[in-house]
């Protein structure tokens, strides 16, 4: 069998969220990320609580602790504006006009393999002999109502699982 189809932004950008979700569910990381969260959180939250009580303390210092407190806020806020950037700086990349996820692809499912083909490259994965495997992808991609192919979860990320 053979599917033929062009993302579209709103295709790429649900695929990948559904990744990104998969990726954290296999590899089980919301409890390590929480761990990694109060590891990180608990000696900036006492950091903090240290400076309020230096602040009350001393308070003919008190304009050069709201310095200090500036400057780490700045740095804090700079910080968080550069995660965005470098997540602005690869979506505008991603997502160009020119970019191949937004490029016709084609699919070729037989018994034996699935196979990609987009605008620059091609992909194969020998040895699909289980008929399961092709009703899935075939179920998946068939499924929508537009006519258009559609990737599911079980489609797209079966092959994560083993």
């Amino acid at each position: 069998m053979r599917y033929v189809f062009t993302l579209t932004h709103g295709d790429f950008v649900a695929l990948h969220r559904l990744i990104t979700r998969r990726l954290t569910t296999l590899a089980k990381a919301n409890p390590k990320l929480f761990l990694v969260n109060l590891l990180v959180w608990t000696p900036l939250g006492i950091a903090f609580a240290a400076y309020a009580a230096l602040f009350r303390k001393y308070p003919e210092i008190s304009h050069d602790l709201s310095v200090v407190a500036l400057a780490v806020l700045l740095g804090v806020g700079l910080m968080i504006a550069a995660g965005f950037y470098k997540q602005r700086i690869h979506h505008r990349s991603l997502l160009s006009s020119n970019s191949w996820f937004l490029k016709q692809q084609t699919v070729d499912l037989d018994s034996h393999r699935l196979r990609a083909t987009g605008a620059y490259g091609k992909s194969s994965t020998p040895g699909l002999r289980s008929r399961h495997w092709s009703r899935t992808i075939t179920t998946c991609i068939c499924s929508s109502t537009t006519r258009r192919p559609l990737f599911c979860q079980r489609a797209c990320l079966i092959h994560l699982n083993h």
